[in-house]
């Protein structure tokens, strides 16, 4: 052993018992690595409403809403024939970009006046979400849970 590894070998043994690390620092770590897109996550996931009329398509549409406590976030879901439509309203004015993400659901939406988006031929499957809006003239991102369709 070095004369150099010897001298860092006794100054984190001083080290150790000058400034013990807390007996439970490798869980709050591990927490804390956990939660660190939380804050991107939405904290509510809400079913509005389930019509019991089908309108103009096979299935009944579901209504979802999405808030992360600034943004609110209220998705139609339409079953079609061979697939699914998304339309979206955003209580922000501007949207400036919306994209599905998920198993085979990928692409940009089409944005149609201020707050609204649509996706249209959106498969089965797992399907998040991902939202640019402008608030105070600040872009922020938005994404959802991942959802079943």
């Amino acid at each position: 052993m070095s004369e150099e590894d010897e001298l860092l070998r006794e100054l984190a043994g001083w080290w150790e018992r000058v400034d013990p690390a807390p007996p439970d620092l490798t869980e709050r770590m591990i927490a804390a690595v956990a939660v660190v897109d939380l804050d991107r996550e939405f904290e509510e996931l809400l079913r509005v409403e389930e019509s019991t009329q089908a309108v103009r398509g096979v299935a009944d549409p579901v209504s979802l809403q999405f808030t992360d406590g600034q943004t609110n976030v209220l998705i139609r879901v339409t079953r079609e024939k061979s697939s699914t439509r998304l339309d979206g309203w955003v209580d922000a004015t501007i949207v400036a970009t919306a994209v599905i993400v998920g198993g085979t659901a990928q692409g940009a939406g089409e944005l149609t006046g201020p707050g609204r988006f649509v996706f249209e031929g959106v498969p089965s499957g797992l399907t998040q979400v991902r939202l640019v809006v402008l608030r105070d003239d600040a872009p922020r991102e938005f994404v959802t849970p991942a959802f079943e369709i």
